[in-house]
């Protein structure tokens, strides 16, 4: 028989934010990541949020590169289908959100698309990352509240 891996929660010592761009002031990257632990805390799905800066990284790989930060993300979390990595990149003017099977359930690409251009993207046009993220992570969030069914 073979047992479902139990959920991980995001120890303390771990940040969900990681600001390797400097595009969030320290005050508006502790809101962004309390924002991220007590979405995990009443949902059990943690975010990862991650603004690139790496030479390495180019438009070509952008979008794998996330890809890589949810397996890195959900393996901290016991390999868990719940976890969602979200990255940003100023320079390149790209943002990615991708998430395991449990969370497109309760998220479809569609919503996370619109969200992406009515949320995130007015605000980055402006140069308000920090606006942007937040109002987009809650939009996020929201969808996923609206979406649970018991």
């Amino acid at each position: 028989m073979i047992l479902p891996t139990q959920q991980v929660a995001t120890p303390a010592d771990i940040n969900h934010v990681y600001d390797y761009e400097n595009i969030f002031a320290p005050g508006e990257e502790k809101k962004l990541d309390s924002l991220a632990r007590v979405f995990e805390k009443s949902n059990l799905i943690p975010i990862r949020i991650t603004t690139v800066n790496d030479p390495g990284i180019t438009t070509d790989n952008f979008d794998q590169r996330n890809k890589l930060l949810l397996d890195e993300w959900s393996g901290m979390h016991g390999k868990s289908d719940r976890c969602m990595s979200v990255s940003i990149s100023r320079q390149l003017r790209r943002i990615r959100i991708d998430y395991g099977p449990f969370v497109l359930r309760l998220l479809s690409d569609d919503e996370t698309k619109t969200i992406v251009e009515n949320q995130f993207k007015p605000s980055f046009k402006q140069d308000q990352f920090y606006l942007g993220t937040w109002n987009g992570l809650n939009a996020l969030m929201d969808t996923i509240r609206k979406n649970i069914k018991f």
